[in-house]
């Protein structure tokens, strides 16, 4: 935190000796000592602005949020005009939840300083939590057009880029970093673009060149770790998130990403690790979550069944709080896509080619494996993976308000003549093949692509549409059991999750009868028992030639059948599925 003088012009020289002192300290990293120096300064003078702004930061730097906000805030009553004061409030707020309270800390500080570069920094740190994501791209721009090699502000800028799906600007910003900053976090955040478009191979080689540069770095162990599990190599995993949990003992995420990759035993150590974590007092949601998730999984593989779902039931609770699934809604909005797509008449433009890249979208419910079939189109030379691009639906939106369409989807997309709706295609192909060679197969998982696809094959004669489908209570509870942060308000709580999945295979069946062989589906197992015949198929569907099934660690099979140990909990599941005639009244086949 900044260590400027409120006292405008004087040096830092001429202030209270003892002042000095904790000054020395705090910029030496010896917090205890600064923060009983600067109480000391405040015993004998408690309106000492300085004292109660580095204090504060003192404070905050040593875990005593609520010590660092009282400090700080009796100092913005006392200077209202001290920017650093109103940034390092902010900082506190940002890490103590409150990241709204904080925005406007940033705000203020910057009408005070406009060229306070920490505060801009802050303020789009601040709008990323907030989720208001193109105006945190518009900070960091904004401060880059002024300092265009600022390696903090190329690092953050990524990274929201990254959370907005924009994979290939997110890795071009990474690797201009890299270029002015080899350092070990800007391989790493290398590493996390590259796990989110499925290249783990190039993750791990990012993860392993950013311990090259800094052995130390915790994160980059767990990122290697959750690499090597996805690459099927756990041994090396475990290994890779046991170092990091020795460089971070307390972080209890590197707890929570070490349980995704082990395997626990009944006298397991790091079972009774977990439950000790938990039990601490004053733990974050957010903390406990990822315990309560990791809890679930270790009880689930010793058997403790009734013991797992309570932890995973605990844990979506958590996870739910603040989020609700309207069911109504969605069933709407489902009926309105079918209504929209009946009046526009679906055509046949089957056999139709266009010139360029042949966009392959993999669509399915999460845990059905639509990683996997994208890891099995992966194996050819001539494929892309651009994982869960959100391109498509960003296409989409900025051919409407070019031509100002008014109506909201799904209604909008029958109001674009085939003109418009070429360029949507034209728009798309642009930003999703970069540089790439026109002759690219360019496969695309995100999960909202489903909505689109009437829209995606109108738009895109070559397009190929792949449908993952696994057994429906097993998918329903695979869901239940996996942590998910935002875009799944569904998926914690059992009723919700039968709902939405009823929903989403309602109008599956309506793109699959609408647009018959331009839609293959495939089942789970013919993706984690994959055999020369379906790779061939899948490869014929696409439109790509024969190729040889090679060795792919990722394609493991997923718990089949795992419903029934937990089948006294899913009676409101089992019969809404029942209910939406989802399942036989004595079976859990789809």
């Amino acid at each position: 935190m900044n260590k400027t003088s409120a006292k405008e012009g004087m040096p830092l020289a001429s202030l209270d000796p003892l002042l000095q002192q904790a000054l020395s300290h705090h910029q030496a990293g010896r917090l205890a000592e600064a923060v009983g120096l600067y109480c000391q300064v405040l015993d004998a003078y408690p309106d000492h602005v300085d004292a109660l702004n580095f204090g504060g930061a003192a404070f905050f730097q040593s875990g005593e949020n609520d010590q660092a906000l009282e400090m700080l805030r009796k100092a913005v009553k006392l200077a209202p005009d001290y920017a650093e004061v109103h940034n390092n409030l902010g900082k506190v707020l940002h890490e103590s939840g409150s990241p709204g309270e904080s925005l406007l800390c940033f705000e203020r500080a910057l009408e005070l300083k406009p060229d306070f570069l920490e505060a801009g920094n802050n303020l789009g740190l601040a709008l990323q939590a907030l989720g208001r994501l193109g105006e945190a791209v518009e900070t960091y721009r904004s401060i880059l057009s002024h300092k265009p090699d600022i390696p903090e502000i190329l690092v953050n800028l990524s990274r929201v880029l990254l959370d907005m799906k924009e994979y290939d600007e997110a890795e071009v910003t990474i690797k201009r970093t890299i270029k002015i900053w080899p350092h070990a976090v800007a391989y790493d955040n290398l590493a996390v673009i590259h796990m989110a478009t499925d290249r783990y191979d190039l993750a791990a080689e990012a993860c392993r060149q950013a311990i090259a540069k800094d052995p130390s770095y915790a994160e980059a162990h767990n990122n290697l770790g959750v690499c090597l599990i996805r690459m099927g190599q756990d041994e090396e995993a475990a290994r890779a998130h046991r170092r990091a949990l020795e460089l971070a003992p307390h972080d209890i995420k590197l707890h929570y990403n070490y349980a995704q990759g082990h395997i626990f035993s009944t006298d397991d150590p790091e079972l009774e690790v977990l439950e000790k974590l938990l039990q601490h007092e004053g733990l974050p949601d957010y903390q406990r979550g990822l315990l309560l998730f990791a809890l679930g999984k270790a009880h689930d593989e010793v058997e403790n069944y009734n013991k797992a779902f309570s932890f995973y039931e605990r844990g979506n609770a958590l996870m739910a709080e603040g989020v609700t699934f309207d069911r109504e809604r969605h069933h709407d909005l489902i009926a309105s896509i079918k209504k929209a797509f009946a009046k526009c008449a679906i055509s046949d433009i089957a056999g139709k080619t266009e010139p360029g890249p042949v966009p392959v979208f993999v669509v399915g419910l999460s845990r059905s494996g639509t990683s996997l079939a994208g890891s099995l189109l992966s194996q050819h030379d001539l494929v892309h993976g651009v994982g869960e691009s959100a391109q498509w639906v960003l296409s989409l939106e900025e051919i409407l308000k070019k031509f100002e369409i008014p109506e909201e989807l799904p209604d909008a997309v029958c109001l674009l003549d085939k003109a418009q709706k070429k360029k949507v295609a034209e728009v798309f192909i642009e930003k999703i093949s970069g540089t790439d060679s026109h002759d690219r197969y360019i496969v695309n998982t995100a999960p909202e692509n489903y909505f689109y696809v009437g829209m995606i094959l109108e738009s895109l004669p070559q397009a190929k549409i792949i449908h993952c489908r696994w057994d429906t209570v097993d998918t329903a509870l695979s869901i239940f059991f996996s942590r998910y942060e935002r875009g799944h308000a569904y998926s914690y709580d059992i009723g919700d999750i039968a709902s939405y999945m009823a929903d989403y295979l309602d109008l599956m069946a309506y793109w699959e009868n609408g647009y018959g062989d331009r839609v293959l589906s495939l089942h789970y197992e013919d993706l984690t028992e994959p055999t020369q015949g379906t790779c061939d198929r899948i490869y014929r569907f696409c439109g790509l030639k024969d190729g040889e099934l090679l060795p792919n660690d990722l394609l493991t099979k997923e718990y089949t059948g795992r419903w029934e140990k937990y089948e006294p909990h899913l009676g409101p599941m089992l019969e809404a599925f029942r209910d939406h005639g989802l399942i036989a009244e004595n079976s859990q086949d789809s």
